[in-house]
């Protein structure tokens, strides 16, 4: 059986209680409300004999009517509630897209470019009024943004564990040699990085992580690379393949890689790369998310999960 106390709550008594403290004056009260100067004492009066305590001082005087103690404490407590209650109503309202709001992801050039323009068209769908800023860079810059809450989510490869951090979604995806259509290498099942160096290459410089990666193990597999070019874009890699200018190594985003560049063809390295072929989403655990930032993130949980749920390794 419900509690008395609650029905008390859910009537007008808690309205009327409230309007009356904000004027000063039962009178004041029911002008405002709309109502006769009776229902208002005796709403009040009910919810008083309820909590079994005096909610206002009615002695008589040129002070006008005073909350006791015990009102002090409810009107304070009632605002507090109030307050919550028109922060979940917006955040309701955020959820069927009535409201702005704003979304930072960071992530890299390749994601930006294949992946990602798919996950924002779908999201602005739902939720058009919702802004959403889309940064780029190297997975330990936009974690740094991520711990200090600059950014809502990080989706990148190669995600280091970092404290305060946590991965939401973690694919492994295949590492690949990317070779121009017409090439050598092109009909190949498989390549070892002895082969790669045959050809000239086009290398992660030394500022990425896949660098120290490849050089190690060159090194370790007694071979050097052919003459090579060298940048921090990975964008720039794959066009430069595409012009012919060399072979490079990437992860390769099925159904999404060759879109761009239906003439770089993806071969599969024999060799693992370590976690670089990691795909991870990636969230600060020491903050809650506003609501359209969450909704963001539910978004983009849901694609990964469609575009490479064979891939994920973390179920």
């Amino acid at each position: 059986m419900a509690d008395p106390l609650l029905r008390v709550f859910s009537a007008p008594a808690v309205r009327y209680f409230q309007e009356v403290a904000r004027a000063g004056s039962f009178r004041k009260a029911a002008e405002q409300l709309n109502v006769a100067a009776s229902a208002v004492h005796r709403h009040v009066g009910l919810l008083e004999e309820q909590i079994g305590t005096r909610l206002f001082d009615r002695s008589p005087g040129r002070g006008g009517l005073k909350l006791t103690a015990a009102g002090e404490v409810l009107a304070h407590r009632l605002q507090a509630a109030m307050g919550e209650v028109s922060t979940a109503l917006r955040e309701i309202e955020g959820l069927s897209g009535v409201q702005r709001g704003r979304v930072a992801i960071g992530t890299s050039d390749v994601l930006a470019t294949d992946f990602m323009p798919s996950v924002l068209a779908e999201f602005k769908r739902a939720h058009p009024r919702v802004d959403v800023h889309v940064r780029v860079g190297s997975p330990s810059q936009m974690a740094d943004q991520l711990l200090d809450h600059h950014l809502d989510a990080l989706l990148c490869f190669d995600a280091a564990p970092r404290i305060g951090m946590s991965f939401v979604g973690e694919y492994a995806l295949k590492s690949c040699v990317l070779v121009p259509r017409g090439h050598p290498f092109a009909e190949k099942r498989m390549l070892s990085l002895a082969e790669c160096a045959e050809y000239p290459l086009i290398l992660p410089d030394e500022t990425q992580y896949l660098r120290g990666i490849l050089d190690q193990m060159f090194h370790e597999v007694g071979v050097k690379p052919a003459p090579y070019i060298q940048t921090n874009s990975y964008t720039l890699m794959r066009d430069l393949v595409d012009d012919g200018l060399g072979i490079a190594i990437q992860t390769q985003l099925d159904g999404f890689s060759t879109r761009r560049h239906p003439n770089v063809v993806y071969v599969p390295l024999k060799e693992s790369l370590a976690r670089y072929s990691i795909l991870t989403c990636c969230i600060a655990n020491s903050r809650r998310l506003p609501i359209a930032a969450n909704l963001f993130v539910e978004a983009l949980q849901g694609a990964l999960a469609g575009s490479f749920g064979k891939y994920r390794t973390d179920a």
